[in-house]
């Protein structure tokens, strides 16, 4: 049934702790407007499973998913594979069988053991190092670095984010070892004149010697902007490496200005509701959380009613720290997994840090509480999880 389906197309692979999903979903945007057949894989989803499998921007079929799942189950179970593994064999069958052009493949977690690093890609890519899933992946960047390098393929081209040391030099060091050309952004890439609003944001970038004016991004948030370049630095080097898949200038301003229609991408600093103001990101590490607050500073310069969740292997504490100055108050919630850390624990935390807080229960009542609270007084940000995020989209009939 599976016959090495990954064989059948060629692929761009993304791993990091932050900025995989977003620069993921400006590669193929991008490639879908330029009219190449193009599938993306990416995990979490927000609401539907099927979100995390599409080709151009059209999620999975239900049935389609029930079809494979049936087949590859004995295998499945014969081969003690894990949800993440079972995922990647049906998305890679899916991908082969519909014939794609191209298919853009995010890691799930770390690198070096992921499923998905199966793939012998055009393009390797590693947006950023931070301390995340340390139980799995190490407890130093230089560990962590390690294991995503793990996705750098003998003479592959690779593309890396704003990486500082000691992360880079582990990249690079197995980056010379196989003859992998390094293209780090830092070097090869600005921003100038970057506007960001409420809906996305506009800037003259240059990546690889080619300058594109006035680019806009429908993607909110200033930081938005880094990971808009190194998705310009990642579709140059493809066309370097397989001039086929070159694009026109045009068909980069087309994907880029259409990332929700071209993608479903969804959930980084993204307005749900006008009345009242709602916002979600799924920030949900200190690094993420860096880049939110900054750019949340940027959007509004009050107050904000937080809808926060987080999961137990999660470093809430920072994440809070970062959030303080923003918040008018906490609502803590607990979203429906195993995993969800008890919003009691949370709300401890604040009132030591003598800040205001409430343990709201589930991320719909939550967000209830917080729009009754603030009778549209208060713009509310709901964060700190996938999970959370994606609670929060079906409570308020958010489609993805």
């Amino acid at each position: 049934m599976l016959e090495n389906p990954e064989r059948s197309f060629p692929a761009i692979h993304v791993a990091g702790t932050n900025g995989k999903g977003s620069t993921s979903a400006m590669i193929a945007a991008s490639l879908t407007a330029a009219g190449f057949r193009v599938g993306l894989y990416t995990s979490p989803h927000l609401v539907d499973f099927t979100e995390r499998i599409r080709i151009d921007g059209r999620k999975m079929p239900i049935h389609r998913v029930a079809d494979y799942t049936r087949h590859l189950r004995r295998q499945i179970r014969r081969s003690r594979a894990t949800f993440f593994d079972a995922t990647t064999a049906i998305a890679f069958r899916y991908f082969a069988d519909e014939g794609v052009d191209i298919a853009v493949i995010e890691t799930g977690l770390g690198g070096r053991w992921d499923s998905t690093n199966v793939i012998t890609p055009l393009v390797s890519v590693i947006t950023s190092i931070g301390m995340e899933h340390r139980e799995y992946l190490g407890n130093t960047l230089r560990k962590i670095a390690f294991e995503k390098a793990g996705i750098i393929k003998r003479g592959v081209p690779l593309v890396v984010g704003d990486i500082g040391r000691p992360a880079i030099d582990v990249i690079l060091k197995r980056a010379a070892r196989l003859d992998s050309k390094v293209t780090p952004i830092a070097r090869s890439t600005s921003i100038r004149n970057s506007r960001p609003d409420a809906a996305g944001l506009t800037a003259d970038f240059e990546a690889g010697g080619k300058m594109f004016r006035r680019l806009r991004v429908a993607a909110a948030g200033g930081y938005q902007a880094h990971n808009a370049r190194l998705a310009l630095q990642v579709l140059r080097t493809l066309g370097t490496a397989a001039p086929s898949f070159a694009l026109p200038v045009d068909a980069i301003r087309c994907g880029f200005t259409s990332l929700r229609e071209l993608t479903g991408f969804s959930g980084r600093l993204q307005l749900i509701s006008r009345d009242p103001t709602i916002l979600a990101d799924v920030a949900h590490n200190p690094d993420g959380m860096i880049a939110l607050a900054r750019a949340l500073r940027e959007l509004h310069s009050g107050e904000f009613r937080i809808v926060f969740g987080v999961m137990k292997d999660k470093e809430f504490g920072p994440m809070l720290d970062l959030l303080r100055p923003l918040a008018r108050m906490f609502y803590f919630v607990r979203a429906a997994t195993p995993r969800s850390r008890d919003p009691r624990e949370l709300s401890d935390y604040c009132h030591d840090r003598r800040c205001p807080a409430r343990s709201a229960g589930s991320v719909a009542g939550g967000v209830r509480m917080a729009i009754d609270d603030g009778q549209g007084r208060d713009p509310i940000l709901v964060t700190g999880s996938h999970f959370v995020v994606g609670e929060a989209f079906r409570s308020l009939g958010v489609r993805v």
